[in-house]
């Protein structure tokens, strides 16, 4: 896909997001077995909070949608099935999204898909911010 073009599925626009973040940092790796028990690990509390999204409700904190949730377990099989390494975290954000985060030495990213169904990729060294890129104006469906 030409960078010029907007991405229209899901998995191109993760592609859009990761590509960059692969690039510099070579994340990418075959998938062993203890990252499938990782990322198994992660699938199972993505489908545990899409049982119960109620769980993640805390004073002042919106819960993701079951939409969000739906779409994050795609991107997490996605991931997964890129041969990217599992993430270090999965958090809720406080706002009804949800991120993957990973750190790797001074490096930091993430993955974070918002309640209005954008999504966003971010990379930090040493704690600034030296890229970041945002779907916002094709958002993914989470209504």
């Amino acid at each position: 896909m030409n960078l010029l073009e907007m991405p229209h599925t899901l998995s191109e626009k993760i592609e859009r997001l990761l590509q960059p973040i692969l690039d510099a940092d070579g994340l990418t790796r075959p998938s062993g077995a203890d990252e499938k028990a990782a990322w198994q690990a992660v699938l199972e509390q993505l489908a545990d909070w899409r049982r119960d999204p109620q769980q993640l409700a805390d004073e002042g904190v919106e819960p993701p949608t079951a939409a969000l949730l739906e779409a994050t377990g795609a991107v997490g099989e996605m991931l997964s099935n890129g041969g990217v390494e599992p993430p270090d975290t999965l958090i809720t954000n406080g706002d009804g999204g949800i991120a993957f985060r990973w750190r790797s030495g001074q490096r930091a990213w993430t993955i974070e898909l918002d309640s209005d169904g954008s999504i966003e990729s971010s990379l930090m060294v040493h704690g600034k911010l030296v890229w970041r890129h945002s779907l916002h104006d094709n958002p993914i469906e989470v209504a």
